[in-house]
């Protein structure tokens, strides 16, 4: 099934068993990181200074990186 094999996938890029990624994007890029659902495993967590904390299920993938990557020093490993 399709939808089964990419379901840890973040793009089309199918990597190993997915884990969790948690990321904390600074304020600055918080609202275009929340205007757009980047996979169905996504959780969002307001964060009181205006940054945005994200959640995914996902494999590690060069997809992943890149799309975490394009955010600079905005985006971070969340502490959890």
């Amino acid at each position: 099934e399709p939808q089964q094999y990419f379901a840890g996938a973040f793009g089309i890029i199918v990597g190993e068993e997915p884990g969790d990624v948690v990321v904390r994007f600074e304020p600055s890029v918080a609202p275009y990181v929340r205007a757009r659902a980047w996979h169905p495993s996504m959780k969002v967590k307001d964060i009181d200074d205006g940054a945005l904390e994200v959640s995914l299920r996902v494999s590690m993938s060069e997809e992943l990186l890149h799309w975490i990557c394009g955010y600079g020093k905005n985006a971070t490993r969340a502490r959890t």
